[in-house]
């Protein structure tokens, strides 16, 4: 795999990850010092060369952190590793006066008043695809999709308030995996017919499906007794063959929240909690250089939500948004390319906003304005004063 992606390159479909997935432990990210290399990064950062790597580094303590010797060198296990920091182009921001609140644009709500959650695009971004918690006038709870530009939903299944939800489509967007009350569900998008391939007393949470459509990994949310550590964890399922299997590096089963494929499947991110201290670590796994990378460190006292992959090649675009939660302001961040953009993002996205794959609008959880319950809109990634924003979902109680 090319170690730097060019603008205009685009990216090529990965070979087939390595069938093997427990993968030697490599952690590319010492300091000389031992030090723990963590150089905060303020809201306004300077360009500063470590190894082959730019970084940004500034003084604002409420702000990410990033590892500053990561980079051992551009061939091998590196490659991958700073697939995130390959330059491809430059962040384009709204330009004149600061007009939108410190914490980002729209903002996300602020309590847990949403009928609408889990938006997903389908991979033409002509559909998308969510969960309605509750009945009303138009129809019961269960998964609907709606055409992008507006439109009368279509229900594709019944369910409840817990789900089906964590919804995402598979690569030809014929299917749906999600969750439903803890469980591994995979819908039929034109039939509306469902399965439940296998049952965990694990629980299941947060699948995403490999750009190959050969793999989803998800996460195993618990750890009952009597049962052993690898019924925990991430975990590959095979809809092709039914085989289900834990995510180990090395001899560890890996752990942590919001696994999420890359756009080439050559890698996954995800975040967990820091091994000291009340922090979280956004990492990148690489399926197959066999490296787990430390991206970024939140702030003492704040945790990661929502990481996303963000790929625009219109505008030579390559990263992962994130949004840094816990006391406000809340902040999102665009961490793109070598460092040269680790800033925050004119967006605050919530934990269930996404992006879309061309990367040029978002789906939106936001209260409309007759009562403020959240239901689901659109706006454009380039409009900073909401002239794109549009209500697809709206909800009218029974």
């Amino acid at each position: 795999m090319a170690t730097m992606a060019r603008l205009g390159d685009g990216m090529k479909p990965a070979d087939s990850p390595d069938p093997a997935l427990t993968l030697p432990t490599t952690h590319i990210s010492a300091s000389p010092q031992g030090d723990p290399g963590l150089a905060r990064l303020g809201r306004r950062g300077c360009a500063r060369r470590v190894g082959a790597a730019h970084w940004l580094a500034g003084t604002d303590s409420h702000s990410p952190r990033v590892r500053s010797t990561i980079v051992c060198g551009w061939g091998g296990a590196a490659g991958l590793a700073i697939v995130l920091y390959a330059v491809i182009g430059c962040s384009r921001l709204p330009t004149g006066p600061r007009t939108f609140p410190a914490e980002g644009l729209d903002p996300p709500l602020l309590n847990f008043g949403a009928v609408d959650d889990s938006p997903t695009w389908s991979h033409d971004g002509k559909w998308i695809a969510y969960h309605r918690g509750y009945a009303d006038r138009a129809g019961p709870a269960g998964v609907y999709i709606i055409n992008s530009r507006g439109g009368t939903p279509r229900l594709i299944i019944r369910g409840d308030y817990l789900g089906p939800s964590e919804l995402r489509f598979s690569p030809d967007d014929r299917q749906l995996v999600g969750s439903w009350a803890l469980h591994f569900v995979l819908i039929d998008v034109a039939t509306g017919t469902w399965r439940e391939p296998f049952r965990t007393e694990s629980g299941v949470g947060v699948p995403d499906w490999s750009p190959d459509g050969r793999q989803i990994v998800y996460r195993r949310q618990f750890w009952p007794p009597d049962t052993p550590l690898d019924s925990a964890g991430f975990h590959i399922y095979e809809p092709a063959t039914g085989r289900d299997r834990v995510l180990r590096v090395g001899p560890d089963v890996l752990w942590g929240e919001a696994p999420r494929w890359s756009p080439d499947g050559r890698a996954i991110t995800f975040w967990n909690e820091t091994a000291v201290g009340v922090a979280a670590d956004l990492k990148l796994l690489s399926l197959k250089d066999s490296s787990v990378v430390t991206l970024a460190t939140s702030a003492e006292g704040l945790l990661i939500d929502a990481p996303q992959w963000y790929w625009r090649q219109s505008a030579g675009i390559l990263g992962v948004l994130f949004t840094e939660t816990g006391r406000p302001p809340n902040q999102t961040y665009l961490l793109q390319a070598d460092g040269t953009h680790y800033l925050p993002w004119h967006f605050l996205l919530g934990h269930y906003d996404a992006i879309s794959p061309d990367g040029s609008m978002l789906a939106l959880i936001r209260g409309q304005s007759s009562d403020s319950v959240g239901v689901l809109f659109t706006r454009s990634v380039d409009d900073p004063t909401g002239i794109t924003r549009r209500q697809l979902t709206k909800w009218e109680p029974n």
